[in-house]
């Protein structure tokens, strides 16, 4: 930037003096007494020139020293430190995660190459494993690509205990690495989960294979429980789990809940004495299709907790949720419950630590317009990043209109919306990375009218009527990714179109 603007005060300079010297030398021609006074002027030209010179090649020293510090590629120590903290771990340490983060092109899968490849690795560690997916949506199939790749054949299990189980038996009591490249995308909760299933952390099985004969815990693992300070309780895949105990409501300590898959749990019994799970923060229900309803008042009184998932829930009816005494919360999934017909009506506003949102879809009873009022306000969480929106009849051929309202937002997913065009005033949302358009079959037209400053991922998932995919794409200036997932029946008009992008396009044929 600098070297044009001194090159053209240098040449300013130059002219001016130059210009100056013909005329002293058009005025004083033929007067020798002068020429003195000529030559010096002249030589003053010449020196000032030089120190312009100087000037300039320092300016463009500095110029070039800082673009050389500007670090293209992670620094060698970096290898041989990572390979240094690999193979000196301790022995007590069952676990350690070794991040490599940076810019794109800095080398950081080049770097994990070295190691993964290095002869000492290879010997210290008796199992490795190099998996490349840029998001953990859920662990079973992480885990499951995991023992694929360890013992070169799919798994046909749909067991997660299974496949954690088999897990165990190839990496017990084995050193081990597992690199996971291009990891763009991660749940906080779900990587703690992962984290704690490769660390083998089954305080809790004894619970799973016992604790539910007639629904009482036995005494000898109550006995125990006053004495542990257990944080994190998964029950999953127990058909015979009905309804939690009420001795679970004395561990003080539990800090994360999770049921999923228990087809027949349907009850949480309101605890005798007020005692509620103070400590909770994260409470997760899934798959649980006995649950028709929560206790009123049972989320107010964990005071502690800022996740909630409520999802896939099939005959879930009640979910008395007052947002405005849950001031904490900063994920709230409550999606695929068919039946809910309680939904929070423009509270979310109140939500004002929210950064992540996922909701719908439900009752029939729940048309657009009660939809909509869930919304209300929203525009004033600045907080708010990451929008999932579930619509499951195909029927509302508009989005809420608060939702373009959120300028802070960086990613929104739509499922299943009737929408034939994106609203023209998706272009308010200046802060959108990524956009996601999944199942929305009555999607036909494409286009951005304005720039999209900082739209990154656009992925298209099973559109069928897609027609155009408009030239205003080119307003996505910043765009890197392209995701196209195309069906057969899709128009050859708007793949053709997804080619003449410059962007990296993902193009896959169901």
């Amino acid at each position: 930037m600098a070297d044009p603007v001194i090159g053209a005060t240098v040449e300013f300079g130059v002219e001016k003096l130059l210009s100056l010297t013909i005329e002293e030398v058009r005025r004083l021609r033929n007067c020798n007494k002068d020429r003195e006074m000529l030559t010096k002027k002249l030589s003053m030209i010449q020196a000032f020139i030089h120190d312009v010179e100087n000037v300039f090649d320092e300016f463009r020293y500095e110029s070039l020293k800082t673009q050389v510090e500007i670090p293209t590629k992670l620094p060698e120590k970096d290898v041989a430190e990572i390979k240094e903290n690999i193979l000196n771990m301790r022995e007590h340490v069952v676990l350690r995660t070794i991040p490599i983060v940076g810019m794109g092109g800095l080398g950081k899968t080049t770097v994990a190459k070295r190691i993964f490849n290095d002869e000492e690795i290879e010997k210290h560690c008796e199992k490795r494993v190099w998996l490349c997916l840029p998001e953990m949506a859920e662990t079973k199939s992480f885990l499951q690509l995991i023992l694929e790749s360890l013992t070169k054949r799919k798994v046909e299990v749909q067991s997660r205990d299974i496949i954690v189980k088999t897990l165990q038996d190839e990496l017990g009591g084995k050193k081990y690495l597992l690199v996971l490249d291009d990891l763009w995308h991660v749940d906080s909760i779900l990587w703690h989960e992962f984290m704690d299933t490769l660390r083998g952390d089954h305080c809790w099985s004894i619970f799973k294979q016992r604790a539910f004969v007639d629904g009482e815990v036995p005494e000898e693992i109550a006995s125990r429980l006053q004495r542990v300070s257990l944080k994190y309780l998964w029950v999953s895949d127990c058909r015979e789990f009905r309804e939690l105990p009420q001795s679970l409501y004395n561990l003080h300590s539990l800090k994360r809940l999770k049921i999923e898959r228990c087809t027949n749990f349907s009850s949480f019994p309101v605890p005798g004495g007020g005692k509620y799970l103070t400590s909770l923060q994260s409470l997760e229900l899934s798959n649980c299709y006995g649950l028709t309803s929560l206790p009123s008042g049972m989320l107010e009184h964990c005071r502690s907790l800022n996740s909630l998932t409520v999802s896939e829930c099939n005959n879930l009816v009640s979910l008395p949720l007052h947002v405005w005494e849950m001031p904490l919360f900063s994920y709230l999934n409550i999606s695929r419950c068919p039946k809910l017909e309680s939904v929070p009506e423009g509270g979310l506003h109140l939500l004002t630590g929210l950064r992540k949102l996922c909701i719908g879809p439900f009752s029939e009873m729940v048309d657009f317009e009660a939809f909509q009022l869930i919304f209300n306000g929203i525009q004033q969480l600045l907080s708010l990043r990451t929008l999932c929106v579930y619509e499951q009849r195909a029927h509302w051929d508009s989005l809420p209109y608060q939702l373009m309202q959120l300028s802070a937002l960086t990613e929104i997913r739509i499922y299943d919306f009737g929408i034939k065009a994106l609203p023209h005033s998706l272009g308010n949302l200046t802060s959108l990375e990524t956009l996601d358009l999944v199942r929305c079959k009555q999607l036909q037209h494409l286009e951005f009218l304005v720039s999209m400053p900082k739209l990154w991922h656009l992925k298209i998932f099973c559109c069928p009527l897609l027609e155009v995919l408009s030239d205003r794409l080119v307003n996505l200036v910043f765009l890197h990714e392209l995701n196209f997932i195309v069906l057969h029946r899709t128009r050859a008009s708007a793949i053709q179109r997804c080619h003449e992008m410059p962007h990296q396009i993902t193009e896959t044929e169901n």
